[in-house]
């Protein structure tokens, strides 16, 4: 665990930056290449024409390396402390670079946040701040102490005063000792992260809110998937998930517990077969098992290997991992490195129900959520939306109208119903900052642009710090005639973020036309489209606004160069078509 989250040094990683290793993303046409240059790690994207030559290049600097390597490496960039995940992640198993766990079927390229819910379980207590969705502060370097065993405050200034408590006798109740911790909260500690499924929190809790000897409830529930393969199939971190499903753990009333078997101060590759055969068998007798007598009789016998069988998890590529669902009659199990990972979204045929791991009767609006964000994070399809509106109609009976009011405008939101949205905004509002943005975007869709500039707003007031926010309102604000405004707001946003191509498009446009009130240089325009395609080449608006900037500034064959562009990307938008026609016409003429 001390080894979750570090720097990027070569010292630090597992991977091979020799250079030598080019990754291809058939989908988006993208090469990617890891390299080593002066002791410090790097990604490079590029795409190459027909007759090879590099038509795009953009390389970013790794900052820190996420995974202790014992299944990956994955590697992150930060700008002024806001996080983001970088294209390429290194496989230890087959010791292969790829594409990272789901980039394989939508690449998100450098643009995927780090935002506090991953932080929270890939690496100790770190300074997020709030009012942004990955902006940092102090980061910590790997998981400590305090996460298993909660604040240790107390616990060092009693031993700088020389209060010692004789653990053989008593418990130290200066810090949490989970094992002596009642086994289901005990079991919760590790269930915290190691149940990868949809967490809810509760109103007013952070993920960060957790504490060792606390149930998780307290903060949030876990909802887990449940597909017609469940039994068989399962995701990689589902450790807790796998175990409570097995006779094991039922029959055990809840004496089974993670620390049963695992030493969490020590890899587990410190321990042999004998030591785990030694725990299985503090239940089972070796005379009670029914496999062959030669296997029994062999040095190398391992209980594990027959009733805990090593499988590819349905989410990671190129992973094998210890499936913790404990059978009596070992099954055949996919083990193939080379398995493609299946998408949460091609899932959905075998999806039957999300179960809730941490509460036996959760609430109708705790359900309601859950569906909600499984259907925002994980799989856009209609049916989790009709989950969401039967347990919200539910819950409208012993909810506060405020509070339903929120997760009624993030329902209709994400139906992009914005009329329903619009028409819920009309008396007061929970003062939260996803809410008043989501309010801001019903109006600018229904093209009321005054009333989404004071919603946005009001977002902004709320989140100061959150990307996404500010780029709208700028967006608002060049719709109302703002521009000077938004010049403002999108060179701050830029001097914090310089990767953010929306942001750049957009203080192109608000500069051409400030150039025109000769209150900006027309010449600036140009260097902000263009970065906006050096970090995204297939941005369809830049290439808009670029082709339209040369047109206007007489130069006709650039215009056309970056239109021919748009027509190969997008050969069924018949509008780039046209309007190459009628710039070679207008180029005759």
């Amino acid at each position: 665990m001390g080894q979750s989250f570090k720097d990027a040094y070569l010292s630090n990683s597992q991977a091979d930056f020799s250079g030598k290793h080019i990754i291809y993303d058939s989908l988006n046409n993208f090469y990617y290449q890891p390299f080593l240059k002066d002791s410090l790690l790097y990604v490079k994207e590029f795409r190459l024409a027909e007759n090879k030559d590099t038509i795009h290049l953009l390389i970013r600097k790794i900052d820190y390396i996420i995974g202790s390597g014992h299944h990956t490496n994955s590697h992150i960039y930060s700008q002024n402390g806001y996080l983001f995940q970088l294209p390429l992640t290194f496989y230890t198993q087959p010791k292969k670079w790829d594409l990272p766990p789901g980039f394989e079927k939508g690449n998100s390229r450098f643009f995927r946040i780090i935002g506090e819910e991953c932080m929270s379980c890939h690496n100790g207590i770190s300074q997020y701040i709030e009012g942004s969705e990955n902006k940092f502060g102090a980061l910590a370097k790997g998981i400590g102490c305090e996460r298993c065993h909660g604040p240790g405050q107390v616990h060092v200034q009693q031993k700088r005063k020389g209060i010692v408590t004789d653990i053989t006798q008593n418990i130290d109740y200066s810090i949490v000792n989970p094992s002596k911790l009642p086994p289901d909260l005990q079991m919760q500690i590790c269930q915290r992260c190691h149940q990868q499924a949809v967490t809810v929190l509760r109103e007013g809790k952070s993920y960060y809110d957790f504490k060792p000897g606390m149930k998780l409830n307290e903060v949030m529930d876990i909802f887990q998937q449940r597909f017609a393969d469940s039994s068989s199939v399962f995701i990689m971190a589902s450790h807790f998930d796998r175990m409570r499903m097995s006779n094991c753990f039922k029959k055990s009333n809840g004496k089974l517990t993670c620390i049963t078997c695992h030493n969490p101060h020590k890899n587990i590759k410190e321990f042999d077969n004998e030591y785990f055969n030694n725990k299985c068998q503090t239940c089972h007798q070796p005379e009670q098992c029914t496999g062959e007598s030669s296997a029994l009789q062999n040095a190398a016998f391992n209980c594990i290997a027959c009733h805990m069988k090593k499988a590819s998890s349905y989410d990671i590529p190129h992973v094998i991992v210890t499936d913790h669902y404990i059978v009596k009659k070992p099954q055949s199990r996919s083990v193939e490195l080379a398995r493609k990972p299946v998408s949460e979204l091609e899932k959905q045929k075998d999806f039957i129900r999300l179960v809730c791991a941490t509460s036996k009767h959760p609430d109708n609006l705790t359900v309601a959520k859950a569906y909600l964000d499984y259907y925002e994070k994980y799989a856009a399809v209609e049916q989790h939306l009709d989950s969401a509106w039967h347990f919200l109609k539910k819950a409208q009976s012993n909810t506060s109208p405020e509070t339903l009011k929120k997760y009624l405008i993030r329902y209709f939101y994400l139906k992009q119903d914005f009329l329903s949205v619009v028409a819920l905004a009309k008396d007061s509002l929970p003062d939260d900052a996803w809410t008043y943005y989501r309010v801001g975007e019903a109006f600018f869709q229904t093209g009321d642009f005054n009333q989404s500039l004071q919603f946005l707003q009001k977002a902004l007031q709320k989140a100061p710090f959150n990307l996404k926010f500010k780029n709208k309102y700028a967006s608002v604000l060049m719709l109302l005639g703002k521009y000077e405004q938004a010049r403002k707001i999108l060179e701050d946003l830029l001097s914090q973020t310089p990767d953010f191509p929306e942001a750049n498009n957009n203080l192109g446009f608000c500069l051409t036309v400030l150039s025109k009130e000769n209150k900006a240089s027309y010449e600036d325009a140009e260097k902000y489209f263009l970065r906006a395609l050096k970090i995204n080449p297939d941005y369809a608006k830049a290439l808009e606004n670029l082709t339209m900037y040369y047109y206007h500034n007489g130069q006709k064959q650039e215009a056309l160069k970056y239109l021919r562009r748009l027509m190969k990307k997008f050969p069924n938008e018949h509008k780039y078509s046209d309007l190459y026609n009628a710039l070679k016409l207008s180029k005759a003429s």
